[in-house]
């Protein structure tokens, strides 16, 4: 009877350890984790230039594409796929199988989807916009300008009754990161940046510039400038409520960003004859607004301008290099005094 009972015990414990054998083998085989088999959630992969196949299976194993790297390598050896695999940015479903993988990265199926990540900053210009795409090879920075000049943005509300001025896109190029196929065309792009600023400037932003008594496009100038005046944050609205203050007291607003936009370029440090430039962006030659925004600024910057600090200050100036504070005045004897302090 003991013996039939051992027997019984030792032929379950081997039939349990030959099933689980079996499951373990066939969950290798597979080499995709359980929970991907439903996922069809769609995310990037980087393949950078010269990439082995052990490199690739540690970028899949830290996506959570594969379970094991040594056996995505047996298979991309068995299966001829080591040598062939394409470099770039690839959109990728988390529920692809090994092969699936192989062949979406190493096929024209793949290579359709390959993508130059573009990240436009807060506060660059269309200029700086055209060279960063030049860089990465999508358009010359003239092609760029030509574009914008020539493109149809009837369609757009935040573009209507727009006063006629160069780079009349300045300020409605949404900062933000856009991916760009290969076969992504210069028109394709403004088009992306353009939606992005549709999709973030909200229904309440037009109500709310109404509000204020100014259009849509002297709230992105005031923006503009916020964007390229403030270094910390928390100053953005402090600094729009100085621009509005000025405003409505008919002051000419002396903003150092607007002359280095009519210069065309920074300067750390400008002189009076910089501020002299006949430009209807220069602001310490002309009253009110410059004729445009003069940087594409981001949704915080916008906020400010929309909602600007309530203050009595007029002027400000830079206290601290390095963190770029500024000090704010409610009176010009205070701002001078201010001046002879920090611009030693």
């Amino acid at each position: 009877m003991k013996k039939s009972i051992k027997l019984i015990i030792a032929m379950t414990t081997m039939v349990a350890l030959v099933t689980i054998g079996c499951s373990y083998g066939i969950y290798i085989y597979k080499n995709v984790p359980t929970d991907n088999k439903t996922n069809s959630t769609i995310i990037d992969i980087n393949i950078p230039k010269g990439a082995t196949t052990r490199d690739i299976a540690r970028i899949l194993k830290e996506k959570n594409m594969i379970i094991n790297e040594n056996v995505y390598r047996l298979k991309s050896k068995l299966y001829h796929y080591d040598g062939k695999y394409n470099s770039g940015m690839f959109e990728i479903s988390m529920n692809m199988t090994n092969e699936q993988v192989m062949k979406f990265l190493t096929t024209e199926e793949g290579r359709e989807t390959l993508k130059n990540r573009i990240t436009v900053p807060e506060g660059y210009t269309i200029a700086q916009i055209g060279e960063k795409l030049e860089e990465k090879g999508v358009c010359s920075k003239q092609e760029f300008i030509d574009e914008i000049n020539k493109l149809d943005t009837k369609n757009y509300k935040f573009l209507n009754n727009m006063p006629m001025r160069n780079s009349k896109l300045e300020g409605y190029l949404f900062p933000n990161t856009y991916d760009l196929s290969e076969k992504t065309n210069v028109k394709e792009v403004i088009i992306k940046m353009l939606d992005s600023f549709e999709n973030n400037f909200k229904d309440e932003y037009y109500d709310r510039a109404t509000e204020l008594g100014y259009t849509v496009d002297q709230v992105i100038t005031i923006a503009s400038i916020v964007e390229r005046e403030v270094k910390k944050p928390e100053e953005r609205k402090a600094v729009a409520g100085v621009i509005y203050n000025r405003l409505k007291k008919n002051m000419r607003l002396e903003m150092c960003s607007t002359v280095q936009y009519a210069q065309g370029k920074t300067k750390e440090k400008l002189y009076d004859k910089d501020l002299e430039i006949n430009s209807p962006y220069n602001t310490y030659r002309n009253v009110g607004l410059p004729v445009g925004p003069i940087s594409n600024p981001g949704t915080d910057s916008i906020l400010a301008a929309l909602y600007p600090e309530q203050s009595n200050y007029y002027y400000f100036v830079l206290k601290d290099e390095n963190t770029g504070e500024h000090y704010f005045s409610k009176t010009f004897k205070e701002h001078v005094k201010a001046k002879n302090m920090y611009n030693k």
